[in-house]
């Protein structure tokens, strides 16, 4: 199950709970824990963003020292 999740995320990892439950044959519910432990554990390290600066018109120099907010 957890295989066919990252999997998943791997190719689109702002896919949603609910498409994720569709494609593991999961509750929504039951796939946000999986992930929710898969990160605890270190499994899943974080998310990344890519800004592509050329289509963005977002400096490089004002993205430098940006942290995560939560």
């Amino acid at each position: 199950m957890d295989l066919g999740i990252l999997q998943e995320l791997r190719a689109c990892a702002r896919t949603s709970f609910e498409l994720l439950a569709q494609v593991s044959g999961l509750a929504a519910s039951s796939v946000k824990r999986r992930i929710r432990r898969l990160e605890a554990s270190g499994v899943i390290r974080g998310h990344t963003l890519q800004i592509d600066r050329r289509t963005s018109g977002v400096p490089a120099r004002s993205l430098r020292g940006a942290r995560h907010l939560r």
